[in-house]
């Protein structure tokens, strides 16, 4: 199902992702994650966060899917985004459907498309029946603290991620109202 945005030379289309997408996936990733998360990461980290394991990573991501939804962000042939939820991966989510990635292309923040992306999360958390939605930050985010705590989200509490390379304090924060947030932004 893809979900466009308004037309015009900024439209961009939502969609559900398939293996064809798994590269620009892992491109987006790997960079933005070095963008993010290098200055917060133990310093030999980065050096091991590679784009082949990426690569890997989302391959076997989007070969079986499973109970996850990985939806991206298109503006044109531009991966502008994307975002994967599931199952909590961990017990501090409680009941909490999670999403554990939502990355937004730099060049393009700011301009509502990880509104959009969150509105989407809460819109198919529904439809599988889900009450609460959730995500992990890692504590000195500060950009994402602030956009989550600005669109609702509640910081609830925070977990040590098992690694295996960095265990990362990670705040989570949940949203309750899922009919409010999906509507948040009607394409």
């Amino acid at each position: 199902m893809t979900t466009p945005a308004p037309s015009g030379p900024d439209a961009i289309a939502l969609r559900e992702a398939s293996r064809a997408d798994a590269e620009a996936i892992a491109r987006l990733h790997h960079d933005l994650w070095h963008e993010t998360y290098a200055a917060l990461a133990p310093p030999d980290l980065p050096a091991l966060m590679t784009l082949e394991a990426r690569r890997t990573r989302w391959r076997a991501i989007l070969d079986e899917p499973g109970q996850d939804l990985v939806m991206v962000a298109r503006a044109g042939d531009t991966l502008a985004g994307f975002m994967l939820m599931g199952p909590p991966s961990e017990p501090a989510f409680g009941a909490c459907c999670e999403i554990r990635h939502l990355f937004v292309r730099g060049t393009l923040q700011g301009r509502g498309l990880g509104r959009r992306l969150l509105a989407e999360a809460a819109r198919r958390a529904l439809d599988r029946g889900e009450t609460r939605l959730g995500l992990g930050v890692v504590d000195g985010n500060r950009g994402a603290i602030a956009f989550y705590t600005r669109l609702g989200g509640r910081m609830v509490g925070a977990y040590t991620d098992p690694g295996p390379r960095w265990r990362s304090r990670n705040l989570i924060f949940v949203w309750d109202d899922l009919p409010a947030l999906a509507a948040s932004v009607r394409d």
